[in-house]
C-alpha cells in the first residue's frame, strides 16, 4: 500500500487500521483506531500512552510503525491493559531530512461480552 504521494510502502495490516477494525495483536495487546470496540465492555482506562520514533529513510516507515506500536503495547501491558483504543499514527517530515512517527492511544482493559 502506498502512502499519499510519498511513495512509502506500508505493511498489509495498515489497511486494517484505515478500515476501522483492529490492526491486530502484538504481545497480547490489541490495537483499535476507534475509542470503543463492539462486543466488549471497558473494565478500566489507564490513560494515554505514546512513543516517538525518528528515522531517516522513507522505506523504513514499516519498521518504525512496528517499533512504535510495540512500545505503546509494552507500556499498556505494564500498567495492566490488554488493548490500546483510539490508536493514532502521525508521520511528520522533519526539516533537514528524516521523519518522525508518533504513535499514541489510550491504554485500556477490555472484556468480551
Amino acid at each position: 500500500m502506498l502512502l499519499g504521494g510519498f511513495g512509502l510502502v506500508l505493511p498489509d495490516w495498515w489497511g486494517w487500521l484505515v478500515g476501522g477494525t483492529s490492526i491486530g495483536s502484538f504481545k497480547g495487546i490489541t490495537f483499535y483506531p476507534a475509542p470503543w470496540v463492539a462486543g466488549t465492555r471497558v473494565v478500566a482506562y489507564f490513560g494515554g500512552v505514546s512513543h516517538e520514533v525518528r528515522f531517516e529513510v522513507a522505506k523504513d516507515v514499516g519498521v518504525a510503525i512496528e517499533v512504535a506500536l510495540n512500545e505503546i503495547g509494552d507500556k499498556t501491558c505494564l500498567i495492566g491493559g490488554n488493548a490500546v483504543v483510539s490508536t493514532e499514527l502521525n508521520i511528520e517530515i522533519l526539516e533537514g531530512g528524516g521523519f518522525r512517527l508518533l504513535s499514541l492511544g489510550t491504554a485500556a482493559k477490555l472484556e468480551r461480552l
